[in-house]
């Protein structure tokens, strides 16, 4: 594993672990009633810290902050989602903690995979589906975890779920959104729901989990169909991989061929170029098609060479600059590209002088918070593959 970053900037992304670490432990201790998932993926930075920077928090302090978190999940309510939720908190206490080898009666979090199989059962039809708090996301868990034979079962019921209830439009398959699961302003104007494209919450996030799942070598990869990935590829090239990003279009077909979004250069994780080339390039993969690949690659090169910085509101993973860095070096990797390399080195050197001189984030959240901010930083330094990028499926 080569490093992105060395020397000074290497120095510079220490300090700005260490600052964010502070921070985030602080607030953990002035609010005793945090959310599990705050306690978790500041267990999560904790680990990923010491290795990167050795000293740099104390050698127990991961299994600390994961007790914290595993006590709070059964002393209050939280919702059943891969982000903020139930299936998040378990697949951290997993990737840290777990042994595929350990006697199922030992496993922490076996319990869960009962909880979510559940929950699969009784969503309704036009329950959340999509990756960060929905279906999708618990399908991530479930993949994470499928050497257990109730986590092979949650992979099942997701893909099976997701086939059954995709939709067909005029540019392949997608899945509906329903209105009432809709922000007031965007209600608004799709009162019959949205097709969303996006890798958080749209057809990009579902396209990336069915890919990857049917880029398996055993038995699991005919729970997808390549003719539903290649209808669901069709969408999101058409939507999402030109200059210009369309992050949802209304469900209606009339209002859909009324207004056509246009869209709007977009370089985010969540609805824009980011999410969608790492989409793509897992679809490529599992469909064999080099053009998809090609043009998910391109992507990433142009993502990562732009300096506009269209549509990036912060430093973080969902949307802002870590995405991009974290995107341009996954792409890299995969590719064996140079320019990649270089370019992603050149952002995630930048990231860590920006977040070095940056004060308190109010959000400390993994995804679009200080603690994504700060595992970008500590992978910046060790190279290789990040395990918790599988959380965004940018592993």
């Amino acid at each position: 594993m080569t490093a992105y970053i060395e020397g000074e900037r290497a120095r510079t992304a220490a300090d700005a672990v260490a600052k964010i670490l502070a921070d985030v432990q602080g607030a953990l201790a002035s609010e005793p009633a945090a959310s599990p998932s705050r306690a978790a993926e500041a267990a999560l930075l904790c680990a990923y810290a010491g290795e990167a920077f050795p000293g740099i928090v104390a050698d127990d302090r991961a299994e600390q902050l994961l007790e914290r978190a595993i006590d709070a999940l059964g002393a209050g309510a939280c919702p059943m989602r891969l982000h903020e939720g139930v299936a998040g908190v378990a697949w951290i206490v997993d990737h840290l903690v777990g042994d595929p080898d350990d006697d199922p009666a030992d496993d922490a979090v076996a319990d869960i995979d009962e909880l979510v199989l559940d929950h699969l059962a009784r969503l309704p039809p036009d329950g959340d589906y999509d990756f960060v708090r929905g279906a999708v996301g618990l399908g991530a868990y479930g993949m994470a975890r499928d050497h257990r034979e109730c986590a092979r079962r949650i992979v099942q019921a997701v893909a099976a779920r997701m086939t059954a209830s995709a939709v067909k439009t005029p540019h392949g398959l997608a899945w509906h959104t329903a209105a009432g699961r809709l922000p007031p302003h965007r209600r608004a104007v799709a009162p019959d729901g949205v097709l969303d494209v996006g890798m958080a919450h749209g057809a990009a996030g579902a396209l990336a989990w069915l890919s990857a799942l049917a880029g398996r070598i055993d038995d699991r990869a005919s729970w997808v169909s390549p003719d539903l990935l290649a209808a669901v590829a069709r969408f999101v090239v058409h939507w999402g991989a030109g200059d210009r990003v369309t992050g949802w279009l209304p469900a209606s077909p009339h209002a859909s061929d009324v207004r056509d979004p246009g869209g709007a250069p977009n370089a985010s994780w969540c609805y824009g170029h980011t999410g969608v080339a790492m989409a793509l390039e897992l679809a490529g993969v599992a469909l064999h098609d080099e053009t998809l690949r090609h043009t998910a690659v391109e992507r990433a090169r142009a993502l990562a060479d732009d300096t506009t910085h269209a549509g990036l509101t912060n430093l973080g993973l969902c949307h802002g600059h870590a995405g991009v860095a974290l995107l341009a070096g996954t792409m890299a990797r995969r590719h064996d590209d140079d320019a990649l390399r270089r370019a992603a080195a050149r952002r995630l050197g930048e990231l860590a002088r920006d977040a070095a001189a940056a004060g308190p984030d109010d959000d400390r959240s993994l995804l679009s918070g200080s603690v994504g901010v700060a595992l970008t930083l500590c992978w910046a330094v060790t190279g290789g593959t990040p395990g918790w990028a599988a959380l965004l499926m940018m592993a």
